[in-house]
């Protein structure tokens, strides 16, 4: 875990985002709906075989609750993104006036 921040913050100082995306609301929007399916879906399958009230009631009580959880995990993972995109294309300009001046 402490790796992962490393990386990212070493990233985020030399203004990096991705090296085929960039910051868009169409990346941040993608970004976060894979990560909400794939987190959704193990979600799921985790309180479907621990619960047996999930199992006998799929429709009334599962779906809602892995909606639920999705939801949030969008809102969080879409929230978490833009934040950092916005940060990286400041810190991009600020590098980018930073070496117009040299």
């Amino acid at each position: 875990m402490l790796s992962c921040l490393g990386v990212g913050f070493s990233y985020f100082r030399k203004g990096l985002w991705d090296y085929h995306t960039t910051p868009s609301l169409k990346t941040y929007f993608i970004t976060s709906l894979i990560t909400t399916l794939l987190v959704g879906t193990l979600f799921g399958i985790t309180k479907y075989k621990s619960y047996e009230v999930f199992q006998e009631d799929i429709f009334g009580m599962l779906l809602p609750t892995v909606l639920i959880f999705s939801g949030s995990v969008f809102v969080v993972v879409f929230g978490a993104v833009f934040a950092v995109g916005q940060l990286t294309l400041r810190r991009r300009k600020r590098l980018e006036g930073k070496y117009k001046d040299e």
